[in-house]
């Protein structure tokens, strides 16, 4: 039993020692472990990214008008849509203001008017006649797209608030 407390107090202490170890060298497992993490970052976003198109479609499904289908069901689709473009809008107003106040913070003000011009482009061609699935799907996407785009510029480091 002391021999098992003893192994439980010694693991914890050189897994935080090890850490350090392999933070300060350039070994090749720590290479290795960096691209493994960043490959895993990737796919851990396009599964995201899938099961948010596959929620879109499944909300797009239930909410979208039908020739069956009574008229609020449409109006309370336009009003959501409308309240994910509103907040879109908002976000993007509020990163210029939060995390681009200075004309030096040129990369969060390329992010974030890039992100402005995929919500626009989005709108229309949700809009489009070829197209024509409405404003919710690209409504929900907007703001997830914002969404992505805030926690990028956050994770930067650069915001009025440290100024």
């Amino acid at each position: 039993m002391a021999l098992g407390m003893v192994g439980a107090e010694v693991f914890p202490i050189g897994r935080i020692n090890g850490g350090f170890i392999l933070r300060s060298s350039r070994s090749l497992f720590s290479l290795l472990a960096g691209e493994v993490a960043r490959i895993g970052a990737r796919v851990f976003l396009l599964l995201q990214l899938v099961s948010v198109i596959e929620f879109i479609r499944w909300w797009n499904k239930y909410w979208a008008p039908d020739e069956q289908s009574k008229k609020s069901i449409c109006s309370i689709a336009l009003f959501t849509s409308t309240v994910f473009y509103v907040a879109s809008i908002y976000g993007i107003v509020s990163m210029y203001y939060f995390y681009a106040p200075k004309g030096s913070c040129s990369l969060n003000i390329f992010f974030i008017t890039w992100t402005f011009i995929l919500v626009i482009v989005m709108m229309a061609m949700s809009l489009h006649s070829k197209v024509n699935r409405g404003l919710l799907s690209s409504g929900i996407m907007a703001a997830y797209v914002v969404f992505l785009c805030w926690s990028a510029v956050r994770r930067l480091g650069i915001s009025y608030w440290v100024h």
